[in-house]
């Protein structure tokens, strides 16, 4: 089973980096969470926020936020809106689920007429 992160939106903001201090030059990205099994594949509503200068390339971690990066990211999350939420089902899935239905249809089908099944004198 594998986790991965899904680039949901990427935003560059106008406030200064923190380190740097140059403008329009922090890159806003949100993630989504992704799971992908032999079964399955599910995009879920968790979502994670990571920012990063452009410029020196460094994180910007949430202890160096000022007050202006809290409301210009918190613009942004509104604007993005809410993600949608993805399940399917693979083909394989698919397959396990008609060859057990194919097994009990036949199981029963031996439990309840087992003349049939069984050699004539």
């Amino acid at each position: 089973m594998s986790h991965r992160r899904k680039v949901f939106q990427e935003a560059t903001l106008s406030s200064n980096c923190p380190e740097c201090y140059a403008s329009n030059s922090l890159l806003f990205t949100v993630y989504q969470k992704e799971i992908e099994n032999f079964w399955f594949y599910k995009l879920s509503t968790d979502l994670s926020e990571d920012i990063t200068c452009k410029k020196c390339e460094t994180p910007i971690y949430p202890v160096r936020y000022t007050d202006d990066l809290e409301r210009v990211k918190a613009f942004y999350l509104k604007s993005m809106g809410k993600p949608k939420q993805v399940f399917r089902i693979k083909k394989t899935a698919y397959l396990v689920i008609i060859l057990l239905l194919l097994a009990a249809t036949a199981s029963w089908f031996v439990w309840q007429q087992p003349e049939l099944f069984t050699a004539a004198p």
